[in-house]
């Protein structure tokens, strides 16, 4: 078989959220994947300082990160877009009227409202990531933000009308967002015109590869635009259903050896 390009969601794709680590058999697949001559890419809303040791050790060919907003191949910047200052100054300031925690994450550092764990599961499970690797550049509080290039925001359950005031004001900025809804008091909040779906087509323009070359591994609805994009997109038995209806194939869990078996299902292995 040609080689061919594997685009990678991370979070309950290739991370288990449950067992807090990647699958041995993923690892594995992906190693062996790998030696067979087709190319390893993460594609993810984490920023690139947001990733880890444990995906770094497994030497992916490139990283696509918060959602197409930061995209690096074979050790190359070959595209990376933050904020503009005035906007990233609103956004805090919107945050802090609104009492909305956020993570404020760029490339080189993500920007915590605080280390409270207690107020909601996926902050807490995100700031627990953060602490297990030492290669992430995390900070708890927003006293000297760098820049940032997206954000992922929420509410306390109890004000889920803080957080639709919130999204409206954001989309009143003088610059194009759109705001993808995890529930709710939890929303990802990204420049309007960038997405796993742009990254995915900027690398295959960018290497002149053909789509139909592409093959896309996610479970989220972030993820839905890369499945657009790519010419085969590969559901986790534990996706969401809308993202079930869109794939091509469905395996199985990502605990139930779902990336292993997917790449077996295509060949790869």
């Amino acid at each position: 078989m040609e080689h061919k390009y594997l685009f990678f969601d991370v979070d309950e794709t290739l991370y288990s959220n449950k067992t807090g680590q990647i699958p041995p058999s993923a690892a594995k697949a992906l190693k062996q994947a790998q030696a067979n001559g087709h190319k390893i890419i993460l594609n993810t809303g984490r920023p690139y300082a947001y990733i880890g040791n444990d995906f770094f050790s497994l030497d992916f060919d490139g990283y696509l990160c918060g959602n197409g907003t930061d995209l690096r191949y074979k050790g190359d910047i070959l595209y990376h877009r933050e904020l503009p200052e005035d906007i990233q100054s609103r956004i805090i300031d919107l945050c802090r009227s609104h009492s909305i925690r956020a993570c404020l994450e760029g490339s080189r550092c993500s920007y915590y409202t605080d280390d409270d764990t207690s107020f909601h599961p996926y902050y807490a499970s995100m700031i627990q990531v953060c602490r297990s690797s030492d290669g992430m550049v995390i900070e708890f509080n927003w006293n000297n933000v760098k820049s940032f290039d997206k954000l992922v925001c929420f509410s306390s359950p109890d004000t889920p009308q803080n957080m639709t005031a919130f999204i409206e004001d954001i989309h009143s900025l003088d610059f194009p967002f759109k705001c993808i809804k995890n529930g709710e008091d939890f929303y990802e909040v990204i420049p309007e015109d960038t997405s796993k779906g742009t990254a995915i087509t900027f690398i295959a323009e960018y290497l002149n590869i053909p789509i139909d070359d592409c093959y896309a591994f996610g479970d989220a609805p972030n993820d839905l635009p890369m499945f657009e994009a790519a010419g085969h997109g590969i559901a986790l038995g534990n996706a969401y259903d809308c993202v079930k209806d869109t794939a091509e194939y469905v395996t199985t869990d990502i605990d139930a050896h779902g990336i292993w078996n997917a790449l077996e299902h295509y060949g790869f292995l």
